[in-house]
């Protein structure tokens, strides 16, 4: 995840590089995790994470098979990142993996 956080920032405009905050939000089969990290130049600082457990009836297959249940998992664990941060950042890079996915 810091790879594709990392991709991202490096595409910041240079005014922008500094004190920045982005979250990773990777929604899987098992488990969301969430992750906050501030920008320091070309450098991520990881200043929260977070972690939910998806039941076995949200996905199924890497597919979404209980919408409101991810959505859950999801808000458990930006909750929990942004509680340990002690921040609430305005930019999410959202992974999404599984054969259904497509692009």
């Amino acid at each position: 995840m810091l790879d594709k956080l990392k991709n991202v920032t490096s595409r910041l405009p240079l005014s922008k590089k500094s004190d920045q905050l982005i979250v990773g939000l990777d929604i899987g089969t098992e488990f969301v995790k969430a992750l906050i990290a501030r920008v320091n130049g070309d450098e991520l600082e990881v200043i929260g994470v977070g972690r939910a457990h998806q039941s076995l009836s949200d996905m199924q297959s890497g597919a979404i098979s209980d919408i409101a249940g991810v959505v859950a998992n999801c808000n458990k664990a930006l909750t929990q990142a942004e509680d340990m941060a002690g921040v609430s950042p305005r930019q999410a890079v959202i992974g999404i993996a599984g054969e259904l996915v497509k692009g």
